[in-house]
């Protein structure tokens, strides 16, 4: 991306470790959510998602291995890209991968096409076809599992069928329904998986000294350490079983995108003591992931967009609902094309539009108020 003419800013802050998707981290501070500052952003890219929120920066970089660069964008009405595995660099994982968060979904492309650029010093990455993007005349449909997205919230399963009506009326899109099987027993195969690997990287980087690590994370990798080699060739086989299902899908329709919501609630509440102990919710943590995980745990690419707002039960603000788009391999290209008539969606046909934050800062317009003055 330097390469391409972008301009580092610096690092930003995350759930320590990326163990969770909350986005708390009490040993280094939590981001915060600029829509309501009484929630959590998402997580684990989660001062991505509250930098973006805020308008500081246009583009963030995010890893995702369980909706890590989704949810946040979910939380903080961004846009954020989970591509296809190892599609931007050959990650020592099979469900993690590099991507993009962006304030809106032109930036999202940017950022993702100068990501993708062929890297000759990775022979998988490069080995990739070049990104383009698809024919106006190309078939599109939009695939619903209803008893999937009847799961959520009601105002984020309202949410989400109002503006799957408007794909359907405004973009053409044709609508079938799926059946998507294991629902319930992929997800825990998938987090099983990504906790084994989570603690594989521990053992690595901190060789065996966990007292370092914040109360939450102890109990988490205690959890990651009872895996054991029968549990992990079992979450390999229900792994190869979606993928197959997921081909059928996308050959019997041609263009097919499985749309669900990014996250099931509106947001994760901040609790009195979470700045102090760090939280564990695992039973809120596999909600939150109820749709993620099934990108991560078969490699296909991801797009979440903002498609409304919800009312809050605690702090001020409205909070952003979040749509999230699955396509099949290497379906970058058309995951962006949907997240530009999402975003047409957000702006021009949902009531009342697109909202920032009331701290959002005019980046630009402090810019140019600056220039002005030393001229």
């Amino acid at each position: 991306m330097e390469a391409a003419g972008a301009i580092v800013v610096g690092t930003l802050a995350m759930h320590e470790l990326g163990t969770d998707v909350s986005g708390c981290n009490p040993r280094r501070g939590s981001p915060k959510n600029w829509y309501n500052t009484s929630y959590y952003t998402g997580g684990s890219s989660s001062g991505a998602g509250s930098a973006l929120s805020a308008g500081l920066i246009p583009i963030a970089i995010g890893t995702d291995a369980g909706g890590s660069i989704r949810i946040p964008s979910a939380f903080c009405g961004t846009y954020g890209l989970k591509p296809t595995l190892h599609r931007t660099h050959t990650m020592n994982s099979s469900i993690c991968v590099i991507g993009p968060l962006a304030a809106t979904a032109a930036d999202l492309a940017v950022a993702y096409r100068s990501m993708t650029a062929p890297n000759p010093d990775d022979a998988i990455q490069s080995a990739f076809a070049p990104s383009i993007p698809p024919s106006p005349s190309a078939k599109k449909t939009l695939g619903v599992c209803r008893e999937w997205i009847d799961r959520a919230s009601p105002v984020v399963r309202d949410a989400i069928l109002k503006a799957t009506t408007y794909f359907v009326e405004h973009h053409s899109y044709d609508l079938v329904d799926i059946q998507i099987p294991y629902l319930q027993e992929g997800q825990w195969a998938h987090g099983g998986w990504a906790l084994s690997e989570a603690l594989d990287h521990l053992k690595t980087r901190l060789r065996g000294q966990y007292s370092s690590l914040n109360h939450h994370n102890k109990i988490i990798y205690a959890i990651s350490s009872c895996t054991s080699a029968a549990d992990m060739l079992k979450y390999s086989q229900m792994r190869a079983l979606l993928m197959e299902h997921l081909a059928f899908l996308f050959k019997k329709h041609p263009g097919l995108l499985i749309i669900t919501p990014t996250a099931p609630e509106v947001g994760w509440k901040v609790h009195p003591g979470d700045e102090a102990y760090g939280v564990v919710d695992s039973n809120l943590t596999l909600r939150m992931m109820m749709y993620i995980w099934l990108a991560n745990s078969t490699g296909c690419p991801a797009v979440s967009a903002p498609v409304g707002y919800g009312e809050p039960e605690q702090g001020e603000g409205k909070l952003p609902i979040g749509m999230m788009a699955m396509g099949e391999w290497g379906a970058e290209e058309q995951l962006l094309s949907w997240a530009v008539e999402a975003e047409q969606y957000l702006n021009a046909a949902l009531e009342g539009g697109r909202s920032r934050p009331k701290e959002w800062a005019d980046i630009i317009g402090l810019a140019s108020e600056v220039d002005a003055e030393s001229s």
